[in-house]
């Protein structure tokens, strides 16, 4: 175990100037791995957190909006049941509007006819 110590150590004295900085570097970054992986770790639990937030949030506006069309759909069945029969009334009298027309047109006909027949 020394020996790869000591061979790491003649290693790193052979090391150019630029090799040497790259190499602390490196040493420099493994060392911030606990640290960086501690961040990230944080980042993500406050990821979670929000998401958490924004799911709830989400939720809450679904069951309000779900109360609401509740709300209308209530409201319309009560307007239907004023308004049907008023509907009903009306496609009936514009029935009974239709034949009665019917029958002034028949009648109206017939009458220049005889109209008609008589004048000559």
């Amino acid at each position: 175990m020394m020996s790869s110590s000591n061979d790491e150590f003649k290693r790193f004295q052979d090391m150019t100037r630029e090799e040497k900085r790259a190499y602390q570097e490196k040493l420099k970054q493994a060392s911030k791995g606990p640290e960086l992986a501690e961040m990230q770790i944080k980042s993500l639990d406050g990821l979670v957190a929000n998401l958490k937030k924004q799911r709830k949030a989400v939720g809450d506006q679904m069951a309000e909006d779900q109360a609401e069309i509740d709300r209308i759909n209530a409201e319309m069945a009560a307007i239907h049941v004023k308004y049907d029969p008023l509907a009903d009334e009306i496609a009936r009298k514009e029935k009974a509007r239709a034949e009665l027309k019917a029958k002034l047109d028949a009648c109206s006909t017939q009458l220049q006819n005889i109209m008609d027949l008589t004048r000559k």
